[in-house]
């Protein structure tokens, strides 16, 4: 079949943010399901439902791809009956696909809920699927992190990276990396990054493992001293070892996206540095992320890309996708600097 499709083109203009719109027709292929809900609404959740999907490729070997989803979503209070996983080794032609062992209670575990799954693959092959365990019967909530041995196919038992029972805290918006660069000092770091609701604000909080996920460092603060919070952390590690992570700050007098880079391996932080203004707007009844970054690296280039919904090329209250571009992620100045 033949679509006409919109696709947002992204030129250096106003200071590093970019954006074009054009219009181009491709030949699309058709598209395949490759994983179904399997809980049929169990415990009141929504059935057939499958959302919030992440997905990672090996870096030394792009035939392996591992994807991972929420199953069965509670559509009011949040979470999943389940987390489920998508594995394929020879680049999407055949998947398997089954729930993370030993996390919520219908998949053999103690948590009623879990949430927010992400995944990221080292350069060993270990693929590891992070996610954000809960009870609604009681204040319990954790980060989890479950690993695979053997390319994907199946999981480990969990390991709590944190794990929180009082109801002054909860954590939220996990997320995952592998330092898989041979020349870094801390090749093999696995980093877990999420904000944590307590009693101080929202900070972006990390721990790190250098025994691929068995035991965890002690929580580093990353955003209290310059924020009260923050949200959608992304770590993104760079060639040299580096580790920036970027995120949109919480409680500040103007909104923003910004980013702080470690160059000890995620012990400490320096300042943050702006990317831009988040000018978007978030539709009436519609959830968009109103201001979430996604964000990537090029492994070979050490490049930074930020992408976050903005309006502020537009004039009836909708957004474009804007994208800034870093060549170091600390300096900011010239159309690919942030």
């Amino acid at each position: 079949m033949r679509l006409v499709v919109g696709v947002a083109v992204l030129l250096p203009v106003l200071g590093g943010v970019v954006h074009a719109q054009v219009t181009t027709v491709f030949r699309a292929r058709a598209a395949r399901q490759i994983s179904a809900d399997p809980f049929a609404g169990l415990a009141g959740a929504e059935a057939d439902t499958e959302v919030e999907p992440d997905v990672a490729v090996d870096p030394t070997d792009p035939d392996v791809v591992v994807a991972v989803f929420q199953q069965g979503r509670f559509d009011q209070s949040g979470g999943c009956v389940a987390p489920g996983f998508a594995t394929s080794r020879d680049g999407g032609l055949t998947w398997i696909a089954g729930s993370l062992p030993g996390l919520t209670v219908a998949a053999s575990g103690p948590f009623d809920r879990a949430s927010d799954p992400a995944v990221a693959i080292g350069a060993d092959g270990a693929v590891y699927a992070q996610t954000l365990p809960f009870d609604v019967q009681d204040c319990r909530s954790a980060i989890a992190v479950q690993r695979s041995d053997d390319h994907g196919l199946t999981f480990n038992a969990p390991v709590l990276v944190q794990d929180d029972s009082s109801c002054s805290v909860f954590n939220d918006k996990n997320w995952i990396a592998v330092d898989p660069f041979a020349a870094s000092p801390h090749h093999g770091r696995v980093y877990s990054v999420w904000d944590r609701i307590d009693h101080t604000g929202q900070p972006i909080v990390l721990r790190w493992s250098d025994d691929r996920g068995e035991t965890w460092s002690a929580l580093v603060a990353v955003s209290s001293p310059f924020f009260p919070g923050g949200i959608g952390v992304i770590p993104l590690v760079r060639p040299n070892g580096d580790l920036t992570l970027v995120y949109a700050p919480v409680g500040t007098a103007t909104t923003e996206e910004v980013a702080q880079t470690s160059h000890d391996g995620g012990l400490t932080f320096a300042p943050p540095v702006t990317i831009e203004r988040f000018e978007g707007n978030d539709p009436a009844g519609m959830r968009t992320g109103d201001g979430l970054p996604a964000a990537a690296l090029d492994p070979v280039t050490g490049r930074l890309y930020v992408v976050w919904q903005d309006g502020r090329f537009r004039s009836d209250g909708l957004n474009d996708i804007v994208m800034s571009v870093s060549t170091d992620g600390e300096r900011r100045g010239g159309h690919s600097a942030w």
